[in-house]
């Protein structure tokens, strides 16, 4: 799990770095997906792809939404997940 965390903030750092305020509608969605795929396997007891005797559910893909935020209108995918009646998603 924490490789990819690791990724994924990289390259919503990078694109900090690259595009700075200009692009902050995007950068605030990446994070926001970030954030939301940690809290995610969290809840699951397991990170993308893996496989735990005490997993609670699997992901089960995206939907996009769209949220106004002071930087803009942006579309994040909103991760869903299935298997288990007290879903955070």
């Amino acid at each position: 799990m924490g490789r990819q965390k690791d990724t994924g903030l990289e390259a919503i750092l990078e694109q900090l770095i690259e595009h700075g305020a200009d692009d902050m509608a995007n950068i605030f969605a990446r994070a926001f997906e970030l954030a939301m795929r940690i809290e995610r396997e969290r809840f699951l007891g397991a990170g993308h792809y893996e496989r735990t005797a005490g997993r609670r559910g699997y992901a089960n893909g995206t939907k996009p939404k769209r949220i106004d935020t002071p930087a803009g209108t942006v579309t994040v995918q909103v991760l869903k997940s299935a298997g288990h009646e007290n879903e955070p998603f």
